[in-house]
């Protein structure tokens, strides 16, 4: 099970509830990221990414999950 947390930052703080939707769309987006040998780098980017779609307010984890694969070019679940 992969954990969104060790990538947040001290320096903005999230409610447990976005917390939670975000490690659900960690999880679902990491299931969906193909294995290219850098398995550590491509986790910390979906996790930024899917950070910066929670601070601007997104907290469904469906919709988490598809931004941060959109952004990294991969088509996610539908």
């Amino acid at each position: 099970m992969a954990s969104i947390d060790p990538f947040l930052e001290s320096t903005h703080s999230f409610d447990p509830e976005a917390t939670k939707a975000m490690g659900e769309a960690f999880e679902a987006a990491c299931r969906h990221i193909p294995d290219t040998g850098q398995a550590a780098a491509t986790r910390e980017l979906i996790a930024r990414r899917i950070i910066e779609h929670a601070k601007g307010g997104e907290r469904d984890p469906a919709r988490l999950c598809e931004a941060a694969l959109a952004d990294l070019g991969v088509r996610g679940p539908t």
